[in-house]
């Protein structure tokens, strides 16, 4: 009598999560894995693998594999979506001197998908300076999305007073 011999590799179970966004990792969970025989058997395994989703969407084809045999299973990705952006650190400088231009150093942005995703952008616009005295709120655009912080802009003082020119007596 010969040892059954494995032929092939078959998704007996599908994951629970056939849908995807752009970015998000495949997620075998739930799914079951079977070994087919040479004698109309098949039998679960767990020490299979599985390929990746590549960044792009459209239908997307993932192989598992197992001890030489592979299968595949459909999945499908959606394309990212930009949720909102967020003032990820606000600028250095926060007060300014009436007349001081404004400096964006230390700002950082980053934009939220609706995959999970977060991620630093540049290219943004920030809007709503005003060297006069007073708070500002500064808008900042990208992407067709906004956020704010703000600014505060104080009056000049007088640090010292010098005598520029002595009196002739």
């Amino acid at each position: 009598v010969a040892a059954r011999q494995p032929i092939g590799l078959e998704v007996t179970t599908p994951p629970d999560k056939l849908q995807y966004i752009e970015g998000q990792t495949f997620d075998p969970t739930g799914m079951v894995v079977s070994v087919l025989y040479d004698n109309d058997t098949k039998e679960p395994v767990t020490d299979y693998r599985c390929s990746e989703l590549t960044g792009t969407a459209g239908a997307q084809t993932i192989t598992i594999s197992w001890k030489g045999l592979t299968t595949t299973l459909e999945v499908t990705v959606a394309a990212k979506t930009l949720q909102r952006i967020e003032i990820a650190s606000l600028p250095d400088k926060q007060v300014y001197v009436e007349g001081q231009a404004w400096d964006p150093t230390g700002l950082q942005v980053k934009a939220v998908y609706d995959n999970g995703i977060e991620e630093n952008i540049t290219g943004y616009t920030v809007e709503g300076y005003d060297p006069t005295v007073g708070v500002k709120k500064m808008t900042v655009r990208w992407g067709g999305m906004s956020a704010h912080f703000e600014v505060e802009v104080v009056p000049r003082a007088p640090v010292s007073i010098a005598v520029t020119k002595k009196p002739n007596k």
